[in-house]
């Protein structure tokens, strides 16, 4: 199958999904703020420039974070939703990927230190044809097409804690987990500009209490030496490309 065939039938089904996905998101994005699940989000924030010095080694050598920890580079191609930021299509690895969130919360913690957007997020993937998948991948990438797309090159490190039955957190090593805290610290570049990402992020199968979701975020970033983790920066990565995109940094 070439390029115009997949266009031809897998368009269609693709167009669909993010269509429900649309309607989707908008329903559940005015639900109360008592739907919010504890138990499964990410806070996240960005800066401008390359990792600060003191936040690296932080990261890679603070013995309170653990031994483990998991490193990649890769790169992903966004479609900016800039009217709907509340959704993330990229392709990434072979995959089309939507995200989207379900609903969101602010929080403070940590005395006031820290502060942010907690989002629950979903998502959906269209596996691509081996055959097509650098096609595809190119034909996004054609410059001067309607619509907003990036390409966000990373590097990634990402370490994982078990949360205990008292609340504290423990490193562990990268397994599935039935409760766990990960912590990303990412370096980004789009457009030949610099930025970096730092996100904690909570999976469970059951709700944690708010309050032990903060305490264990104090946990983590208790000698955390860089920036302020403050609202003004906590957003999603579709807001953020929004962002980028309006101060021109982005053609």
């Amino acid at each position: 199958m070439n390029l115009c065939q997949f266009v031809k039938y897998a368009s269609p089904i693709i167009l669909i999904q993010i269509t429900f996905l649309l309607s989707y998101a908008k329903n559940i994005e005015a639900r109360s703020i008592k739907e919010f699940d504890s138990g499964n989000y990410e806070a996240r924030w960005f800066y401008q420039g390359k990792i600060p010095d003191d936040v690296s080694e932080w990261f890679n050598e603070d013995p309170k974070l653990g031994k483990n920890m998991k490193q990649e580079k890769r790169s992903d191609v966004y479609l900016v939703a800039q009217q709907a930021k509340f959704l993330s299509p990229k392709i990434r690895e072979g995959e089309l990927e939507i995200k989207y969130s379900s609903s969101e919360l602010d929080f403070a913690t940590c005395n006031g230190k820290i502060s942010g957007l907690a989002e629950n997020w979903s998502k959906e993937k269209w596996e691509l044809s081996e055959y097509l998948e650098g096609d595809v991948r190119a034909a996004f990438l054609v410059t001067n097409l309607k619509g907003h797309r990036a390409e966000v090159f990373k590097k990634r490190s990402q370490r994982i804690f078990k949360i205990l039955s008292n609340g504290t957190l423990k490193p562990s090593e990268f397994v599935r987990l039935n409760q766990a805290v990960l912590v990303e610290l990412t370096q980004l570049k789009v457009n030949g500009k610099h930025w970096w990402t730092m996100v904690f992020e909570i999976r469970s199968d059951s709700q944690i209490p708010l309050a032990q979701s903060n305490n264990m975020m104090c946990q983590i970033f208790q000698k955390y030496p860089g920036p302020e983790m403050i609202m003004n920066n906590s957003y999603a990565y579709s807001k953020w490309l929004s962002i980028i995109f309006d101060s021109g940094e982005v053609p």
